[in-house]
């Protein structure tokens, strides 16, 4: 009578698991995402700032004042010649910038980042004359970067600017009749 031996083998294969954010490469060093489930939403404020208002001081500037809602912060946005069309995304940090051309971050398109603080005013400079600019306003948290939207709303036209005289000739100038008046300049 024969004998049949049988032998098995065990290799070590890797296994691979995909997860929502990782593959995980092999079965000795798995980290589970599993159990935590989706991310939760984050809380936001629940009292928005208010009495938003947008006032043009000069050719080139416009104040904010607003009274605060029950956030950490406020995200200020303005958009040039139409209203602020894209609301801040909860969970991304941004950054602002007071003057124009603005380089704080861009929400959507054409809407930029002006302010962040937790104050109650700010000034908007280096902007063109003859111009209507919308702002919004959103309060947040710190913690988790959670906006409560639609933001407030404010907006403010800048007026024209005054004229710049470069030259006036003649240096003397007499209202006879015939005489006339030379200006030259730009704004006029």
């Amino acid at each position: 009578m024969k004998k049949i031996f049988i032998i098995i083998f065990f290799f070590s294969l890797p296994i691979f698991l995909f997860s929502q954010s990782k593959i995980i490469k092999s079965a000795e060093n798995i980290e589970t995402d599993f159990d935590k489930g989706p991310p939760l939403p984050c809380v936001h404020p629940d009292v928005q700032a208010s009495n938003f208002t947008a006032t043009a001081t000069s050719s080139s500037t416009i104040d904010l004042t607003w009274t605060r809602g029950n956030g950490d912060n406020v995200l200020i946005s303005v958009h040039e010649a139409a209203a602020v069309d894209s609301d801040p995304v909860s969970g991304t940090s941004y950054t602002a910038d007071n003057s124009a051309p603005f380089s704080g971050s861009e929400i959507g398109t054409g809407n930029f980042v002006v302010y962040i603080g937790n104050g109650t005013s700010a000034s908007i400079t280096g902007l063109n004359s003859s111009t209507t600019y919308h702002f919004a306003i959103y309060e947040y948290y710190t913690t988790d970067i959670c906006f409560l939207t639609p933001g407030a709303v404010a907006n403010a036209a800048t007026p024209a600017a005054a004229p710049v005289i470069s030259n006036v000739s003649p240096n003397n100038f007499f209202a006879d009749k015939g005489a006339q008046l030379t200006i030259t300049g730009f704004d006029l």
